[in-house]
C-alpha cells in the first residue's frame, strides 16, 4: 500500500498539494491496468516490472521502454 511519503517521493512536484491515497480491492494499479494486467502491480520495485527493462528506476525513460516492451509505439502527441 502507498504512503503518502512514497507517493511524495515519487512524484515530487506533488509535495504540498491536496491528494488522498483511495483504497481498493483490486490487484492492480494504474499502470498494470494500462497494459491490460489486471491481477498484478506493474511498478520498478515489483516482480512483474520485466527484467529486460533497465535500470528499476521511476522515471519517464524506463515507463517509455515499459510500454515500448508491451508493443506501444511513442507518437508525435
Amino acid at each position: 500500500m502507498a504512503t503518502r511519503k512514497n507517493i511524495e517521493d515519487w512524484f515530487p512536484n506533488i509535495v504540498g498539494e491536496q491528494f488522498e491515497i483511495s483504497v481498493s480491492n483490486f490487484d492492480f494499479n494504474c499502470v498494470a491496468y494500462t497494459l491490460d494486467i489486471y491481477d498484478d502491480y506493474v511498478w520498478t520495485t515489483e516482480k512483474s516490472w520485466p527484467f529486460q527493462v533497465v535500470p528499476r528506476i521511476a522515471n519517464i525513460f524506463n515507463f517509455k521502454k515499459l510500454y515500448e516492451f508491451y508493443g506501444y509505439e511513442e507518437c508525435e502527441d
